[in-house]
């Protein structure tokens, strides 16, 4: 899917936002099955559907109006 599709779900959740707001949306983590082994990762379906981001522990950021930028996308190294 194309990164335009993401920025047009993301400016539709903005608009219903409003001004002065705020919405902070954490991906899924790893989560782990037992000491050694892992389960399959499977990101949150929200952040997924907001940023098509596909990594664990990032954090999206949404604040209509914003000078300097409305969407910020926090990720691991």
């Amino acid at each position: 899917m194309k990164q335009s599709e993401f920025k047009r779900r993301r400016t539709e959740l903005m608009k219903m936002m409003g001004k002065n707001t705020i919405a902070i949306l954490p991906a899924a983590s790893l989560l782990t099955r037992n000491r050694d082994a892992d389960f399959p990762f499977r990101q949150d379906s929200d952040f997924l559907y907001l940023t098509g981001f596909n990594e664990p522990d990032a954090v999206m950021v949404l604040m209509p109006g914003r000078k300097h930028g409305e969407y910020i996308l926090f990720c691991r190294e």
